[in-house]
């Protein structure tokens, strides 16, 4: 059920634009086809002319009303698409990737801006095969937190890079903005999940990295989807994302500070 409202909202919203010129084509038709009585009629009045100006009118006023929903839409897509391959960056940066180059290639969607480059085969590949060596290490315990520290100066300026690229046909200006917003949501995302991850380690069984791990795996790939299918949920999912990264901080910056304190204790001299 849920995959057939998918796929009917992305008819909806695919089509739509072919549907608006296809009915003013049709009224061209009418016109052509009663074109020289009408405009060889003396009177203004003459119904052949009027219907086919009707008709023309109609299909002008179906085209301005169709084109102010069509343009937000595409917009508010195209923001999705940033702010959702930016916020998972943070969280799987070859998971996004993958995910969005297999959707442009298998489910033939168009890609806004400079993302068609990720529809390439070759990145498409790296990034499968960078994903299949994360998803092992993300599963061992401290072994993903040291490649949460190696990839804070990769999927950070990555996630600013791919926001830019989808607002590759927009202005230079928007352009930066959006790499400075997109940078700032990875880093949200990294921050949260590498300091969830460390407080997690913490536990001497394994089954709950584990599973966290395969959640973040999941989230990854359907934040990606649901921005291609579904845009508004994806700002749904980032404010959630937000508010657990703010909720979580000071547990986080206490589990820290904790640590430090341990950690001095045991390096500094004992007092008599």
């Amino acid at each position: 059920m849920r995959y057939s409202s998918l796929i009917f909202v992305w008819l909806v919203h695919r089509f739509s634009f072919y549907f608006v010129f296809a009915s003013s084509f049709l009224a061209l038709i009418r016109i052509g086809r009663s074109g020289s009585a009408s405009f060889q009629s003396e009177e203004f009045g003459d119904p052949i002319f009027c219907n086919s100006w009707l008709a023309v009118t109609r299909a002008g006023e179906l085209l301005t009303n169709c084109c102010r929903i069509i343009l937000p839409m595409n917009l508010i897509s195209t923001l999705a698409i940033s702010m959702g391959a930016s916020w998972v960056s943070g969280i799987n940066l070859y998971a996004a990737v993958a995910t969005l180059g297999l959707l442009g290639r298998f489910a033939h969607l168009k890609l806004p801006g400079e993302l068609e480059v990720v529809t390439n085969w070759w990145v498409i590949g790296i990034a499968l095969f960078l994903f299949v060596i994360e998803f092992v290490a993300d599963k061992v315990q401290f072994v993903d937190s040291i490649w949460d520290v190696i990839h804070t100066f990769i999927r950070i300026p990555a996630g600013a890079v791919l926001a830019a690229a989808a607002f590759g046909d927009f202005d230079r200006s928007i352009q930066v903005i959006a790499l400075l917003l997109g940078g700032g949501l990875a880093l949200s995302s990294h921050g949260t999940k590498a300091a969830t991850r460390a407080l997690i380690n913490t536990s001497p069984e394994p089954v709950s990295n584990i599973v966290v791990s395969l959640s973040e795996d999941i989230l990854a790939v359907v934040t990606i989807v649901l921005a291609m299918f579904l845009p508004i949920l994806v700002f749904l999912v980032i404010a959630a994302g937000l508010a657990f990264s703010f909720w979580i901080l000071p547990r986080v910056l206490r589990f820290f500070r904790g640590v430090y304190r341990r950690v001095h204790r045991f390096f500094s001299p004992e007092t008599a």
